[in-house]
């Protein structure tokens, strides 16, 4: 794909789980922050450890997220990605890697801090989209664990 324009980015922005609820003016705000990182296959796009300076949309190809050298998910079109570096700023817990071409609109935690700061509604928006997403995230892991360790693995600090 060529570098997509703005009207694609806010009508791909507005198919995403994480940006549905928004209207194309807000999306607006949301694009004039963002970039578009193009990724061949095999870049690392984040490494675990790494500062979480950004979260990302995969707008096309498909990404593998992984940890010590464990797959944790495949990612394709409108999934997103570094949610946790965005809500928290903590390093990164995973690292993303193209598997395929990929365009991916990256969006600067300082960026969507001061959007948030400026009292954005936009801004406050993704904000839910994206706590939605980590915790369908969570609500998954936690099915997948035993019964009892439920309870110590969201109450560990």
């Amino acid at each position: 794909m060529l570098r997509p324009t703005v009207d694609q980015i806010v009508g791909f922005l507005q198919r995403t789980p994480v940006a549905v609820a928004l209207a194309p003016s807000e999306l607006a705000e949301l694009v004039f922050i963002a970039q578009v990182v193009i990724a061949v296959p095999g870049q690392v796009i984040v490494r675990a450890g790494e500062p979480g300076d950004a979260w990302f949309v995969v707008m096309e190809g498909t990404v593998r997220v992984h940890r010590d050298g464990a797959l944790l998910a495949t990612l394709h079109p409108r999934d997103c990605f570094g949610e946790l570096a965005v809500l928290d700023g903590e390093p990164r817990v995973a690292s993303v890697t193209a598997e395929t071409p990929a365009t991916l609109i990256r969006v600067p935690r300082v960026e969507f801090e001061a959007l948030l700061s400026s009292g954005s509604l936009a801004a406050h928006r993704l904000v839910l989209g994206l706590t939605r997403i980590v915790t369908r995230r969570l609500r998954g892991l936690l099915a997948e664990l035993p019964a009892e360790a439920d309870y110590e693995a969201v109450n560990r600090p």
